[in-house]
């Protein structure tokens, strides 16, 4: 039995290693299940960027936080969602 495999990247301010850091775990030898971005407010066009991206890559999901928490917030908001999903 294969278990879910999930990714979540908390980002600010950096699209380009954002794209980079999706291409990768797109080319992974197991496929993941789920791609979790969490943007913490970024200003640069991630949402954009993103967003085309989902069109191609249904199984990315898009978290775009109002303000900056920081790596643990956004990892404790996908957290918190999981348990109420």
């Amino acid at each position: 039995m294969n278990k879910k495999i999930i990714s979540i990247t908390v980002t600010f301010n950096r699209v380009d290693e954002l794209i980079k850091n999706i291409k990768s775990i797109e080319g992974q030898t197991r496929e993941v299940d789920q791609i979790i971005v969490v943007d913490n407010n970024s200003s640069d066009g991630t949402d954009v960027v993103v967003r085309e991206m989902m069109e191609i890559n249904k199984k990315i999901k898009y978290l775009k936080l109002k303000e900056n928490t920081g790596g643990a917030g956004g990892l404790l908001l996908v957290r918190s969602e999981e348990h109420t999903s």
